[in-house]
């Protein structure tokens, strides 16, 4: 995957909502809803990866280990970018904005969702350490 277009556009992003909080500042609440689409994104990327995994996948047996790998880091990067987005948006709008409940809300979906990540990647390294043991 080509990772120019995600950084320019997250790049394109941030310059635009900049300058358009500084040039229209009643733009906050449209900030606030950027970064609410961008956290339910966060929460989609995941899935959609999956799916796409599951239709890419040969008949017979699953993917390659390499393909999994790739497939990973791939969608651990949409996610850190679609975060970081919708973190810029609601720090912005909250920073600019009097009243931004969907930013406040764009910030508790992040929060979530890494330390729903970092929860399930412990649940995980825990079980697989003790299958080790008991094949062991």
């Amino acid at each position: 995957m080509n990772w120019r277009p995600v950084l320019g556009f997250a790049l394109l992003v941030v310059a635009l909502s900049l300058m358009l909080e500084l040039f229209l500042p009643s733009s906050g609440r449209i900030l606030a809803i950027g970064a609410a689409v961008c956290a339910l994104a966060t929460w989609a990327v995941p899935a959609i990866g999956l799916v796409r995994a599951r239709r890419q996948a040969r008949p017979v047996r699953g993917p390659p280990s390499l393909a999994r790998v790739g497939l990973a880091i791939s969608v651990y990067f949409l996610c850190a970018c679609l975060s970081a987005i919708a973190a810029w948006l609601a720090l912005l709008s909250l920073a600019f904005a009097r009243g931004a409940p969907w930013a406040c809300l764009a910030l508790l979906a992040i929060a979530a969702f890494w330390g729903l990540g970092a929860i399930l990647f412990a649940v995980v390294g825990t079980r697989s350490r003790l299958a080790r043991k008991r094949a062991a």
